[in-house]
């Protein structure tokens, strides 16, 4: 075990020695400053390049909500759509609010519960001119997945697939949208 005493080694090995563990010294410095330096520019080049790519997604994005806002409000401003929305809206001229109430909530429930007494419903608005023409619309833009149009009380008349529920009136989106008969747009 005297070799690995350092007091039993020659001058000679002593001056190797210290040489050896300067230079490991060196390298390992070195080694350390240019891993950090080369991290930190690879982990600066990769959030450049990240930034680079969430900035093109996002205009594309903008870029495809922008033709969707545009194909959509062409699609609603349709002579065929805003008649079938007025035709379906006139059935609740000289109702009071709670009649009308009275008349969609029962559908409205059985819709989402699926109940087979709706069913026939369901098959007039899906089976309709004016859900063919929505069908059509959505074949041509197939980024939008559903389509539906409904009455001035939000209870749907025309659909490219079933909904979830017969009533929109009661959504967030439908209320900003409707903006007490204005219309306006609103993404979400």
């Amino acid at each position: 075990m005297r070799i690995l005493s350092p007091s039993s080694w020659s001058i000679r090995v002593k001056i190797i020695a210290i040489v050896a563990l300067a230079l490991l010294g060196s390298v390992s410095a070195l080694t350390a400053f240019n891993y950090l330096t080369l991290s930190s520019a690879s982990e600066q080049d990769a959030g450049e390049l990240l930034m680079g790519y969430s900035q093109a997604a996002v205009r594309q994005s903008a870029e495809t909500l922008a033709g969707s806002i545009k194909a959509l409000r062409t699609l609603a401003l349709s002579l065929a759509l805003v008649d079938a929305a007025r035709t379906a809206s006139r059935a609740y001229q000289g109702r009071t609010p709670e009649e009308i109430t009275a008349a969609i909530t029962p559908l409205d429930e059985a819709w989402q519960a699926e109940d087979a007494g709706v069913e026939t419903l369901v098959a007039d608005i899906l089976n309709n001119s004016t859900s063919e023409r929505l069908t059509e619309f959505r074949n041509s833009f197939p980024e939008e997945l559903e389509v539906f149009l409904t009455d001035v009380q939000g209870a749907n008349i025309a659909m490219t697939e079933r909904t979830g529920d017969y009533l929109q009136a009661d959504e967030d989106w439908w209320q900003r949208t409707f903006d007490r008969g204005l219309g306006k747009l609103h993404v979400a």
